[in-house]
């Protein structure tokens, strides 16, 4: 197999994984406009990277640029085909969104409509002679500078989109699209590369097209596997923790693209084939995989708990974690969605590894409903108290350490058999009453930490306050 070919398989993978990605949209999923956004953004992308594949296996320099043309005209498709995407994917208000956008769709589209009737023109792309290579190149004609222009704007409005979207989702619809989101954003922030380059250097050459098709190997298989998951002490200093995380997230940031560089830049001049193509790529995952980590829910909790523990005095600040609990109790939504908040804030404080809140259904007759549960699993979400939960809750005057492996333990035998019960299959550590005034209207159950260590007294004492 000749080195050429091996240069193009990047982009026919790219092509397959493409084409089978829209085909499974179309048939799992009902095809509203965002599917077919989607579908067509997905076949114009497998477009680009076959004729990407080809350049490599041109026999002169016109058949070359043939293919590159191909290539070109799946990258002005796609990126319409993108745009419309990120505007409608996983916005309730997609059809308002589209309406408020027809403007700016009419002229994206006459662009795109202008673009592809000049893909063929020697003004958009055309041969030139090196006489410093002793060879024939492609160059960048007057019309491909403003199409250059014209995706760069095109490529930071979908950014922006997704942007926007990942910012106002909930901590679980986050969870659900996050790889979707930046499998796109990674070729948007390649395209604007490719882009760039074309800009500076008015020229492009086959690294581009074999940096495309690995890129595009990455993206589509980081969509795809999106789309089947579903879904300090002498000296008292007060210091914002959410500021000090964010402080610590930055030099996080800082120290990973630090060492980006320097392993990029020992690629680049190291022996190896395609070496400045290599280094690229790897500076492009490594980024990728950064934003990953530091924008995971349980990276960023334990994040926080770091520096709770590690740079006050005091474990926790009280005021900023009540007026959290406050917030999220307050806000507006479904008893199950305000059970969702206040477990998001439950577990930024302790990252315990399982929560569950329950709440009254009859108090008269003792039955009780859950309404949060973490993690999500089948369980029962009812309980008959028969007369005694209620009773053994209203005695409890704070938060009880539970001890379901042992029985014995002071203070274990007055719980109810049929509250031991849940307890137990929720490996329950920390029950928190939940009362207003004398009469109790539920509990929280906390499991384990996630690091190992017990429930001290700090805990129990900020648990006291949130079960008032």
């Amino acid at each position: 197999m000749s080195s050429q070919t091996l240069y193009a398989v990047p982009s026919f993978l790219g092509l397959v994984l493409s084409l089978a990605l829209a085909g499974l949209v179309l048939a799992r999923f009902q095809r509203t406009t965002v599917h077919w956004a989607f579908a067509a953004a997905m076949v114009a992308l497998g477009f680009a990277q076959l004729g990407n594949g080809l350049s490599f296996l041109a026999d002169s320099p016109e058949d070359m640029l043939r293919w590159r043309r191909v290539a070109l005209a799946g990258e002005i498709l796609m990126s319409a085909g993108w745009l419309v995407f990120s505007l409608t994917f996983a916005r309730s208000n997609a059809k308002a969104l589209l309406h408020a956008w027809r403007g700016s769709l009419a002229v994206a589209g006459l662009v795109t409509t202008a673009c592809l009737a000049l893909v063929g023109s020697d003004q958009m792309f055309a041969l030139a002679v090196s006489e410093e290579v002793e060879g024939v190149y492609l160059v960048l004609g007057p019309i491909g500078v403003g199409y250059a222009c014209a995706y760069l704007v095109s490529q930071v409005l979908i950014l922006a989109n997704l942007e926007q979207t990942f910012r106002k989702a909930t901590e679980i619809m986050r969870w659900r699209l996050k790889f979707p989101i930046f499998g796109l954003g990674l070729l948007c922030v390649y395209f604007i590369y490719q882009m760039t380059d074309l800009l500076l250097y008015r020229a492009w050459h086959p690294e581009i097209a074999w940096l495309s098709g690995m890129v595009s190997v990455v993206a589509c298989l980081l969509i795809g596997y999106g789309l089947m998951r579903r879904p300090l002490r002498d000296v008292q200093i007060y210091v914002s923790r959410r500021i000090l995380s964010g402080s610590l997230t930055f030099l996080i940031i800082g120290s990973g693209l630090v060492l980006t560089g320097l392993v990029a830049e020992i690629i680049r001049y190291a022996d190896i084939p395609g070496k400045v193509s290599l280094s690229i790529l790897f500076i492009f995952i490594s980024v990728l995989v950064l934003v990953l980590a530091l924008t995971a829910h349980n990276v960023r909790l334990a994040l926080g708990r770091f520096v709770e523990r590690h740079f006050f005095p005091h474990t926790y600040d009280y005021r900023v974690h009540w007026m959290e609990v406050t917030e999220a109790i307050g806000g507006p939504g479904t008893p199950e969605q305000i059970a969702e908040r206040v477990m998001q804030v439950l577990r930024g404080i302790w990252g315990p590894r399982t929560i569950s809140i329950w709440v009254t259904m009859d108090w008269e007759r003792d039955t009780w409903m859950r309404i949060g549960i973490y993690p999500v699993h089948e369980a029962p979400s009812r309980l008959d108290g028969t007369g005694r939960v209620k009773v053994w809750l209203e005695a409890q005057s704070a938060p009880l350490v539970v001890h379901t492996e042992s029985p014995d333990w002071p203070g274990q035998e007055r719980i109810p058999p049929v509250l031991s019960h849940f307890l137990q299959a929720e490996s329950t550590v920390l029950v928190i009453p939940l009362k207003a005034g004398p009469q109790a209207i539920g509990w929280i159950t906390l499991g384990p930490k996630s690091g190992g260590r017990p429930y001290d007294q700090q805990d129990l004492d900020l648990s006291r306050s949130k079960s008032c």
